[in-house]
């Protein structure tokens, strides 16, 4: 019944004709799948391969980032250590400079003194106070020291007085310099 075919000849070379062709078919959609699971699996393989590529690109960068970021830490810590010796010595700068402002407010206050009394003579006690106001301001007790027995020492010639006054004068700013 299914097989009455095999017996006409002609039948029979229709049959082998057509499974000759679907076996033709079969055979290229074979290899086209193939061709087609090969192209994938090397695609796959490629973009497996660039990945990895680009994996171990991204942890050198990393790498070199942190190494970088270590780097500016270590320049901003040695930076904050500058400024803050910068700062220091500005604060002491200004600290000798009020110092030195102060011994030439001295300086000023016994030149007008003397134009107006002719000497280290004739002042009066509030004169020699105020005087003696900015001599300490100057904090140096041998300054002070030095004003005072030119102050009291009348015995000594008032240009030795003055002579020692202006040493000690240079010698503070001088010290603060």
């Amino acid at each position: 019944m299914g097989f009455q075919f095999a017996n006409d000849p002609t039948k029979c070379k229709k049959v082998f004709i057509l499974m000759l062709v679907l076996a033709i078919v079969f055979f290229l959609a074979a290899g086209a799948l193939g061709y087609l699971y090969y192209a994938k699996h090397n695609d796959y393989k490629s973009l497996q391969t660039e990945k990895e590529s680009l994996e171990r690109q991204l942890e050198t960068a990393t790498e070199d980032l942190q190494k970088e970021i270590e780097e500016l830490k270590k320049q901003k810590s040695d930076l904050e250590n500058e400024k803050k010796s910068l700062e220091d010595q500005v604060t002491a700068n200004n600290a000798k400079l009020k110092t030195v402002k102060a011994y030439i407010d001295c300086l000023s206050y016994l030149i007008g003194l003397i134009e107006t009394h002719n000497g280290l003579d004739d002042w009066s006690e509030a004169e020699f106070q105020k005087g003696r106001e900015l001599v300490q301001a100057t904090g140096d007790s041998n300054f002070l020291s030095v004003v005072d027995t030119a102050w009291a020492d009348k015995s000594t010639d008032q240009m030795i007085r003055l002579v020692n006054v202006f040493k000690a004068f240079i010698a503070g700013v001088n010290s603060n310099l």
